[in-house]
């Protein structure tokens, strides 16, 4: 059976910029069984990014880009079942050992139920603010995953990167089962891209508005997993269900709902909606993660 899974991203200007009933809303989500909630991240946003964004419409100004770990953790507090996850957390923009730290404390406060996500972002001012370099994002988040591990399960840690070095290091706490699934959030399955996700993933996080080359590219990251010894289904896909919209450019929920085979035919394991984009209306959420739940009995 797959599993569906929710993203929080602009819930709530449903309630005239409220977080408290976004809270309650993941509650609701929690109890009625959806699989997994995550929530998105900038750090910063430039005043010429919404002329680059790669996707179809960057939000105003104004909307607020809550940093994942704080989000979640409350959230962990709250829920019971639930996963917790990021789509994505731009993870280059975070110190190595302290991204670490605050994974496993966040990892033990929900009791074992976070699954990371990572990515590397497309503004590069994000970067310059940080005295960072844009280049080298990508090495750089692999060699964080490699450093997050060593101090999950080491005791004492050690790792030596190109980006990241330390021994002898001890880490408390560490994750419940001394490891955290990270999932990375890579457009297109490049063999640089499905070479890094067979080498160090656990999780593929997707948006892809035709479900036939999503599956096409979920069985490509297959094989090459097999290349790198590992198994095909050492890979859990999540695929962001691509809305459809009315004539006049308002939601289509039960066409967006009607998609939902076709991105489980795709061989994705878990299907992501956006109910801040899907509803108008705050009471409209219930019913819509009433029919999301729905979806799992027939996938």
């Amino acid at each position: 059976m797959k599993k569906v899974a929710i993203e929080i991203r602009h819930i709530q200007e449903l309630f005239n910029g409220e977080f408290g009933p976004v809270i309650e809303f993941v509650k609701l989500a929690d109890e009625m069984g959806v699989d997994q909630v995550s929530i998105a991240d900038h750090v910063v946003v430039h005043g010429d990014a919404p002329s680059r964004y790669p996707g179809p419409e960057f939000p105003p100004f104004e909307h607020p880009w809550y940093e994942p770990v704080s989000i979640l953790s409350g959230l962990a507090t709250v829920t019971k079942h639930i996963r917790l996850s990021m789509g994505v957390m731009i993870s280059p923009l975070r110190p190595a050992i302290l991204l670490a730290k605050q994974l496993a404390t966040l990892d033990v406060l929900s009791g074992g139920r976070l699954d990371a996500g990572f990515g590397v972002g497309w503004q590069h001012e994000e970067y310059d603010a940080e005295g960072l370099s844009f280049e080298g994002r990508f090495a750089r988040m692999e060699e964080q995953v490699y450093a997050c591990r060593a101090l999950w399960s080491q005791w004492p840690a050690s790792y030596s990167g190109k980006t990241v070095q330390f021994e002898n290091l001890y880490s408390a706490p560490q994750p419940l089962k001394k490891n955290i699934p990270v999932w990375l959030g890579l457009r297109g399955v490049s063999d640089i891209a499905a070479s890094r996700m067979a080498r160090c993933a656990d999780g593929w996080i997707r948006t892809d508005s035709n479900p036939q080359k999503l599956g096409q590219d979920i069985a490509r990251l297959r094989e090459v997993f097999v290349q790198h010894g590992r198994k095909p289904d050492d890979l859990t896909v999540r695929a962001q269900v691509t809305h459809v919209l009315n004539q006049d450019g308002t939601p289509d929920i039960p066409g967006t709902l009607a998609r939902a085979p076709a991105y489980a035919a795709a061989d994705a394991d878990i299907l992501e909606f956006f109910p801040g984009r899907l509803c108008r209306k705050a009471d409209e959420l219930e019913p819509l993660l009433r029919e999301i739940v729905a979806l799992k009995k027939d996938l």
